[in-house]
C-alpha cells in the first residue's frame, strides 16, 4: 500500500522565467545633488526678525476634541503669559499649561527628572 501526497508542487521555478527590466537600465547610483545658493539662504535670513523664542515644527495632527479646543480657547485669556498674543495656536496654550504644570504641579525632585528626561529627548530630536 503506497501513500498518495496531497499536495503536488510544480517543480519547475517560476522565479526563472521572469526577467525584470528598469526604465533607466541597472544603474543604482544615487542621482547628483546640487545643494541651493547659501548667500541667498543667508540673505534672507539676515532679513527676517528671528522670534526670541525657538519654534519646534509641528509634525502631528491635532487630535483633541472639541471640547478640550473650546476649553482652552475659553482659558486664552486668563493666561498672563499668552495677554500680549493676538492669536495663541493651540501648541502655545498647551505649551504654557504644560509649563504652568512643570513649575507649580510637580515637587522638586520630580522637577529635576524630568528636566533630564526634558533634555535628553530635546537632544535626540536634534
Amino acid at each position: 500500500m503506497s501513500i498518495d501526497p496531497i499536495l503536488t508542487t510544480n517543480k519547475k521555478s517560476t522565479l526563472e522565467e521572469k526577467k525584470v527590466k528598469f526604465t533607466d537600465g541597472n544603474d543604482f547610483t544615487s542621482p547628483k545633488f546640487t545643494s541651493p545658493d547659501i548667500e541667498l539662504a543667508e540673505k534672507k535670513d539676515s532679513n527676517t526678525v528671528k522670534p526670541a523664542k525657538r519654534k519646534s515644527k509641528k509634525t502631528q495632527t491635532q487630535r483633541l476634541s472639541v471640547t478640550t479646543i473650546l476649553k482652552c480657547r475659553t482659558l486664552q485669556p486668563f493666561m498672563t503669559e499668552l495677554e500680549r498674543a493676538d492669536k495663541a495656536s493651540i501648541d502655545d496654550i498647551i505649551s504654557t499649561l504644560a509649563d504652568y504644570y512643570i513649575k507649580e504641579g510637580l515637587p522638586d525632585r520630580q522637577k529635576d527628572v524630568f528636566q533630564g528626561m526634558y533634555d535628553l529627548n530635546l537632544k535626540r530630536l536634534d
